[in-house]
């Protein structure tokens, strides 16, 4: 019993470095009393030096489980260094209708889902990134949602 204490001792710190080594960029936002408005746009702004890798986009979503939807449609725009812009809507799927189960981890009435939305995304050309995010739900404001936040990390 005692070296599974020590195997894991050792393991665990080398199991969370990883996990942290490849994130590039993290940012979450807090939503004012769990409601968030439409034309609330949340801006995350990215240094990027390294046009060889490629890299995944991530949502993250911390929503309380009386969130009344299973999932969640965003509209994500991107501002490029050269201040081109590009425009993506993607649904996050937050729950799952068929067994009425959340996506995520979960503890008592609060869910977090961290939802890959872009993988082995390739940014060409160097400087900063502008991601613009806003909900594109018919409720407005949305309830129960209390933060949302994006992170980049370097692909494997």
């Amino acid at each position: 019993m005692k070296q599974i204490g020590i195997l894991l001792s050792v393991l665990l710190p080398v199991l969370c470095t990883s996990c942290l080594k490849n994130k590039v960029y993290e940012k979450n936002y807090s939503i004012e009393n769990m409601q968030w408005l439409r034309n609330d746009t949340l801006s995350f702004e990215v240094e990027v030096t390294d046009t060889i890798s490629s890299y995944n986009l991530l949502i993250n979503v911390r929503h309380r489980t009386d969130y009344a939807f299973s999932n969640l449609w965003i509209d994500l725009t991107t501002i490029f260094p050269s201040d081109t812009s590009g425009n993506l809507q993607v649904q996050l799927k937050l729950g799952d209708n068929e067994e009425g189960r959340w996506r995520g981890d979960c503890m008592t009435d609060i869910c977090d889902a961290q939802i890959s939305i872009i993988e082995g995304l390739r940014l060409h050309e160097k400087g900063k990134y502008r991601f613009l995010l806003h909900h594109n739900m018919r409720s407005n404001p949305l309830d129960g949602i209390m933060s949302i936040g994006l992170r980049l990390e370097k692909q494997d």
